[in-house]
């Protein structure tokens, strides 16, 4: 005897199975990504990686970390064998920050203007902060000395990471779909538009996910680029997403998992009547 709704719960059960695979992987391929972005900063010698405080020698607090003078922190090893990765410019428009590129405007680099709290320019001061030189010979190879170039491990991870999310997403869109059922007629209800968004969700969050892998990539590319790529002797990029800000990266980034979730918030709040759509809803 023929059961359709046997049929839909078979398809409903292998979705929700595949989407439980997917998600997993998803999980495993970010906390990858973190860890082995984490390892490449210290590699490349990123603000902070190689610091060490100093400790008193002598005295009634030896081998105690010297605090600063204030007492609101403490101090960290200037000189070592190594000196620091600490470095400092004049400010003012003659200079040495002046060597700098500090903002982009009409797209164009200008150079660097170091400011007070008020907004002033400050000139003939000290303006400090971090040399970063991975440890390693760049080559006219654009795989060569590239922990974050766009063929680097954490590259592929992070395009993994969000290519696995933008499956699932269809998977999740599929699901619900499965579970709402196909509208008897397209009378404009309750459930033809749940629907409806149902499609327009799945749609927009593939599409955000697929964008945000290759934002990942084009992140990649920025950093590499920032780290000293090269091609004889002319600095470029590898794609053309570099010039792309890190704030419109990371604004993709928390856009597409924003959306991924928004069928949570629909459920949370009891958005036309999701309140009792907790079994089949992401």
């Amino acid at each position: 005897m023929f059961c359709p709704d046997c049929r839909t719960f078979s398809v409903s059960k292998n979705l929700n199975i595949a989407r439980g695979f997917f998600g997993v992987l998803a999980a495993i391929l970010f906390l990858s990504t973190l860890i082995v972005f984490g390892a490449n900063m210290d590699y490349a010698n990123y603000p902070g990686s190689n610091m060490v405080l100093k400790l008193q020698d002598g005295g009634d607090n030896d081998g105690e970390f010297v605090k600063l003078k204030d007492g609101d922190g403490f101090e960290i090893i200037a000189q070592t064998e190594c000196a620091s990765n600490f470095a400092s410019v004049v400010t003012g428009t003659l200079g040495e920050a002046n060597g700098f590129c500090g903002t982009v405007e009409n797209d164009i680099p200008k150079a660097l203007i170091v400011k007070d709290e008020d907004g002033k320019e400050v000139s003939d001061k000290r303006a400090y902060g971090w040399a970063i030189m991975p440890p390693c010979v760049k080559t006219d190879k654009l795989s060569d000395c590239a922990p974050f170039g766009i063929d680097s491990a954490l590259s592929g991870l992070g395009q993994a990471t969000f290519g696995v999310l933008a499956i699932n997403a269809a998977l999740t869109a599929a699901h619900t779909g499965v579970e709402l059922g196909r509208p008897e007629s397209l009378t404009l209800n309750t459930a033809t538009i749940l629907f409806g968004l149902n499609i327009l969700w799945g749609i927009l969050s593939f599409s955000l996910f697929v964008w945000s892998a290759v934002g990942w990539r084009g992140l990649c590319d920025k950093i590499d680029t920032g780290l000293g790529r090269h091609v004889e002797g002319v600095i470029g990029c590898a794609t053309t997403y570099c010039t792309i800000s890190y704030g419109g990266f990371f604004a993709s980034f928390a856009t597409a998992l924003v959306v991924y979730r928004v069928p949570d918030l629909l459920v949370m709040f009891g958005v036309l009547g999701l309140e009792s759509a907790d079994d089949y809803a992401l």
